[in-house]
């Protein structure tokens, strides 16, 4: 029945999309993109048509069509969308100089279709209950691939997560995923909460099973920004959280895991050297600044995969005689090049700025609620910024999901501001007399 209901699954979410509003269209990118019908045993069962691509035009077209919001900026007046598209721009004038026109103009494509789906979740979450909505369905998403990794096998779990492609990708996908469970545990209550809490044990384990040390060190690096943005009435509940998913991680680890992290940890203290997966992860990140010294505008999209050979010995190349980066910067660097590099991270200072300012935003009065969203998604991205450093994570979707949403719950909070200061101006006391005037 799985291709079945998939199928009316989202044919009722572009009928809604059409005649009700485009929020359905990204409820249902959301659903299809985790069902993922392309990657799955039922594929042949299914018309093989993009339905990604389909449900996104279609939610691009109704979108548009929306009355401006008074409330909030347009997209592209952001800071962190300049940014954004700044880099999409310099990607596109790359295609005069890369060194593989092909893997380029595919990079720069799909850097501009990410911009896209940035533009989607900025404008859609136009209101906190729709943020809500969209964090639980990813939670639900990243739930479902738990659900199938749990007839995965023995190990490394890379045949599952659609169009998140890797182990690596997957991890740092499912860390978002429990970082985005703690707003719907801080932020909401009844059935929704409950939901939310029998989801993270699928999570988790379908994290453990990907045996990623990137995602694990993005998920520290996620627990420990939360930690740091929470409100502070809440930091001992989230101290006691954290201790329960210390307790589940530990419950869930299998051997692999263990093995894996405590090589790391003795390399880490001198003990012993590291395992030859990391020294030929360090190995292509010094080629990929290598590359970059010699491309300083970048070699373009895959450039390290295409230069490899040049740059890497043999024994680092695949089956293919080719390597492809696996740190986020050294990727950026050898293929955007300084001005790529530089944009990038500005986008990460963006983050950390906006999570301050949000946060003082939220001592001025505004519900904790918006202080929740902030702090997970800020800690999502930030989840996403350190396993970068295990993994080349430029490309991932997930992002800039994130950003849009942070960018989102940004604007709606400083809205949430200024209604409570004009609010009280259309009826108003006036001093001295206790005579009630209008203004």
């Amino acid at each position: 029945m799985t291709p079945y209901l998939f199928l009316l699954g989202f044919a009722v979410g572009t009928v809604l999309t059409i005649v009700r509003h485009p929020v359905w269209g990204l409820y249902t990118y959301l659903f299809t993109f985790y069902m993922a019908p392309a990657y799955t045993w039922w594929r042949n069962d299914v018309p093989d048509i993009r339905y990604l691509a389909i449900i996104g035009a279609i939610t691009l077209i109704a979108t548009l069509r929306l009355p401006p919001d008074p409330n909030r900026p347009k997209w592209h007046q952001t800071t962190i969308a300049k940014l954004y598209l700044a880099f999409v721009a310099y990607c596109w004038l790359q295609m005069l100089w890369a060194v593989d026109k092909d893997w380029q103009l595919e990079g720069a494509a799909m850097f501009t279709k990410h911009a896209v789906a940035f533009y989607l979740f900025y404008r859609l979450a136009d209101s906190l209950d729709r943020l809500l909505t969209i964090a639980l369905i990813h939670v639900i998403g990243c739930a479902w691939f738990g659900y199938q990794a749990l007839g995965a096998g023995s190990g490394r779990l890379e045949q599952i997560g659609g169009a998140v492609a890797g182990a690596n990708e997957l991890g740092m996908h499912l860390a978002t995923g429990l970082l985005f469970g703690g707003i719907m545990l801080f932020a909401v209550r009844g059935v929704r909460r409950i939901f939310t809490f029998g989801c993270l044990p699928l999570i988790a384990n379908c994290l453990v099973l990907t045996v990623s040390r990137g995602a694990f060190l993005g998920l520290v690096v996620g627990g420990a920004a939360g930690y740091l943005a929470v409100p502070k009435n809440l930091k001992k509940i989230y101290i006691g959280c954290a201790m329960l998913g210390v307790v589940l991680f530990g419950m869930l680890a299998h051997n692999a895991l263990i093995e894996r992290f405590t090589a790391t940890y003795a390399a880490f203290t001198g003990e012993t050297d590291l395992d030859s997966s990391a020294v030929k992860r360090i190995d292509v990140a010094k080629a990929g600044i290598r590359i970059g010294l010699d491309y300083p505008f970048g070699a373009g999209y895959r450039g390290t995969g295409v230069l490899s050979p040049q740059y890497m010995d043999e024994s680092l190349l695949g089956v293919t005689g080719v390597r492809t980066a696996h740190n986020s910067s050294a990727a950026l660097f050898a293929e955007q090049g300084f001005i790529g590099l530089g944009l990038y991270y500005l986008m990460i200072l963006w983050v950390l700025r906006t999570m301050r300012r949000m946060r003082a935003l939220s001592e001025l009065g505004t519900p904790r609620e918006y202080q929740l969203c902030m702090a997970f998604l800020g800690a999502s991205l930030l989840s996403t910024y350190a396993a970068g450093n295990f993994s080349n994570n430029v490309g991932t979707e997930t992002q800039y999901w994130c950003l849009g949403l942070l960018a989102a719950a940004f604007e709606l909070q400083k809205a949430h501001l200024r209604s409570k200061v004009t609010a009280p101006a259309e009826q108003q006391v006036m001093p001295h007399t206790g005579v009630t005037a209008r203004t």
